[in-house]
């Protein structure tokens, strides 16, 4: 019984927690990794772009 409501109200909150900042944390890091490549692809086009030109 006792049991049964420390698991309501303190073990299932915080796997709940634990899903919602994991995934916010997998978002933030995915986000950041795309958003790094497509910096990094960008300029080395712009660089390679001003090396063609004469």
């Amino acid at each position: 019984m006792l049991y049964n409501l420390l698991n309501e109200i303190l073990i299932e909150p915080i796997k709940r927690l634990g899903i919602v900042a994991f995934s916010l944390v997998a978002g933030f890091v995915l986000a950041g990794w795309a958003l790094s490549t497509v910096i990094n692809y960008d300029v080395s086009n712009f660089m390679s772009f001003l090396n063609t030109t004469p």
